[in-house]
Order: C-alpha cells, then sequence, then structure tokens
C-alpha cells in the first residue's frame, strides 16, 4: 500500500494512508457485493501502475542523460 502513495506522491499527488485504507475496504466491500466489477478494478489498477511506472522510467532516464 505505500508503494501506491510513493508513487501517487512522485506524481505530486499526496493522499493520506487513512484514505487510501478506506478506498482499500469500499473497493473491497464492492467486489464481494458485485463480483463483475473485479475484472474493471483489476483493469483499472493495472492502467495506473503501468502509467506510475513508465513516468518513473521516463523520470530516470531524463536524469541519467538517456544512456543505456
Amino acid at each position: 500500500m505505500s508503494d501506491i502513495g510513493e508513487s501517487l506522491n512522485k506524481l505530486g499527488l499526496k493522499v493520506p494512508e487513512l484514505v487510501l485504507a478506506i478506498l482499500a475496504i469500499i473497493f473491497g466491500v464492492l467486489i464481494i457485493v458485485y463480483p463483475f466489477l473485479i475484472a474493471w478494478f483489476i483493469g483499472l489498477f493495472l492502467i495506473i501502475m503501468g502509467v506510475l511506472l513508465l513516468i518513473r522510467y521516463l523520470e530516470r532516464e531524463l536524469k541519467s542523460g538517456g544512456s543505456s
């Protein structure tokens, strides 16, 4: 969970851990009540994490001068 908070912080978004915990509980309950939503949540999670990882990679490449 802290990885998500750290990733959001790197983007300039400061989300308290309490808010992330409450969101996780809400999404967990929604998945239990509406199991078909799990595909949407997993898809959104993967897209968001992919974007965050791509941004982190590009930041590192720009800092290092683009040399591999």
